[in-house]
């Protein structure tokens, strides 16, 4: 359970955690290296053809134990398949990936040369591979062949000391599919003209179907003393050689009804290194970049079209109200289908929908129907009636912006407050950790949730004859007691292994309000929090 309406951003770092005796990966990647960068810092760097897949024929658990308390074989089973048509039984999956070098860049390597790469698992940072995948062309960035994953030692890895070398290529790098390399190989098939001069590069591209061409695009780059001007090729790739060390305001020609998006701006300017290219947004249209001596400056731009619906939600009594959701749906969408890009009002009342594809929509308010404290209503539709048939129709263009959307909600059903504290069992609060709300009937209620204070108080709203129960619940590990005096007694009580800890359950039927209500982690304060 997931605390609701809450926006997850990617993280710029490779996250390593270690709870017990168990490791954990979560990989997610800030903004990419220049060309240059990664090409210094790579022992290898090749195009290579992917030529096959080494698969490993996993049996599941349960067929494995069958087999050895003796009972059909592996090979009994696999006829019985091959009779029916069916292979549900087994899985297989790739060990290992050939790839055969078709160029070489860097590196004691030669055309023709086979390399073996290691599979990665998905939240690794390790590229994984598929048999469909043969045939296909890489630009690889490379390390040295090693005998184990690339953010472990082969000294913590005793098991793999008998292991074959292999390659792992890196997800968070400029390892890429081929034909989406023309920036660097822009670079790379040109270096004895290119090595040692500042470089200006980057990729003018949209996620949309509606997108303009980016071919032929002017981007002009205002110095201090001079302006530079510069063209994308057909590719939406353009590139810059010989600007003289300092900071520079890039400003592309951006298409009618379009703008640069802002996510991968922020990534780029997070940087890969303490000393990032992309140092800031100048206005809409202008992003500064900092050009370093014998050095490469990477400004990437993604364009999204500059449109929006804005309005509030207005509650019976015409009051904003706060984390209601709405979603701009087709208005050709079949009956039911209310999916569609959705923002929640703020404290004000307000919502905006941006960058929406050309054409008709109807704005869906609470479109899973289920009733929480936040919006106690079913589904509505602007500008606030019921059926669908009777919504308002708002017509989306590339560059238009429409305004004063204004939906009131017609009535809504009566919430009850439950107020209380969340401690820890010493009695200290526990400070803004989320207090949730499960309800028992998920057909008409949804689940809903709310932070505690600086001092562990929380007030939830409930929708009137709502039931189900009331906790907290934290994430425990041997760790997080070390700061405990009497850690062997709470691991006792808790318990050594990773789980999620709740606190004691409150029943709640609602129908009416509640105050004073104590929710209690069976651990002290001295335990570190998740956030900690």
């Amino acid at each position: 359970m997931f605390p609701k309406k809450i926006l997850c951003a990617a993280f710029s770092l490779f996250a390593f955690f270690s709870f017990a005796e168990t490791q954990i990966f979560a990989c997610s990647c800030g903004s990419k290296p220049t060309v240059l960068d990664e090409f210094e810092s790579s022992e290898l760097v090749v195009a290579a053809k992917l030529v096959s897949v080494e698969k490993i024929l996993k049996v599941p658990a349960e067929k494995a134990q069958k087999d050895a308390d003796g009972n059909e074989t592996e090979a009994d089973e696999e006829n019985d398949d091959n009779e029916t048509g069916k292979a549900e039984h087994y899985v297989n999956d790739v060990k290992s990936s050939t790839m055969r070098v078709e160029k070489v860049y860097k590196g004691n390597v030669k055309v023709g040369d086979i390399l073996t790469f290691a599979q990665g698992g998905g939240a690794d940072c390790i590229w994984t591979f598929d048999e469909d995948y043969i045939g296909s062309e890489y630009l690889f960035y490379l390390g040295n062949p090693s005998k184990v994953h690339p953010f472990f030692s082969e000294e913590d890895t005793i098991a793999n000391k008998d292991a074959k070398p292999m390659y792992y290529a890196v997800t968070c790098g400029r390892s890429r599919g081929l034909a989406g390399a023309n920036d660097d190989l822009l670079y790379l098939d040109n270096l004895a003209n290119t090595r040692g001069r500042t470089r200006l590069s980057g990729t003018l591209e949209s996620w949309s179907d509606e997108a303009p061409s980016f071919a032929n695009v002017k981007i002009k780059i205002v110095g201090k003393k001079k302006t530079y001007e510069t063209k994308t090729d057909a590719d939406g790739v353009y590139e810059i050689y010989d600007l003289p060390a300092g900071e520079y305001s890039v400003e592309p020609q951006t298409p009618n009804g379009w703008k640069l998006e802002d996510y991968m701006l922020r990534r780029q300017m997070e940087g890969y290194s303490e000393n990032p290219t992309v140092i800031g947004r100048k206005s809409k249209y202008q992003v500064s970049v900092i050009i370093r001596e014998k050095k490469h400056a990477a400004l990437d731009l993604l364009y999204e079209i500059d449109n929006a619906v804005r309005g509030k939600i207005l509650s019976p009594a015409g009051k904003p109200m706060k984390n209601v959701c709405v979603a701009a749906v087709a208005s050709d969408s079949d009956e039911g289908d209310y999916r569609g890009r959705t923002e929640c009002t703020d404290e004000k009342g307000e919502f905006k929908l941006e960058s929406l594809s050309a054409g008709n929509y109807i704005l869906v308010v609470n479109n899973d129907g289920k009733i929480d404290g936040d919006e106690p209503f079913g589904t509505l539709f602007y500008p606030g009636v019921a059926e669908r048939k009777s919504a308002g129709v708002v017509a989306v263009e590339a560059g238009k912006f429409v305004n004063n959307i204004n939906i009131q909600i017609p009535h809504t059903v009566e919430l009850i407050e439950v107020k209380g504290r969340l401690i820890y069992s010493d009695g200290k609060p526990v400070v803004e950790k989320y207090v949730k709300f499960k309800v028992s009937d998920e057909s008409i209620y949804k689940e809903d949730s709310v932070k505690s204070d600086d001092s562990g108080r929380f007030s939830i709203n409930i929708p009137k004859g709502a039931k189900g129960i009331l906790f907290a619940e934290d994430y425990v590990y041997e760790s997080k007691f070390d700061e405990c005096a009497n850690k062997a007694e709470i691991l006792k009580r808790v318990g050594a292994e990773s789980k999620d800890i709740k606190t004691n359950e409150i029943e709640i039927d609602a129908d009416k309000n509640l105050a004073d209500v104590k929710l209690i982690f069976p651990f002290p304060h001295c335990a570190k929090t998740r956030e900690q």
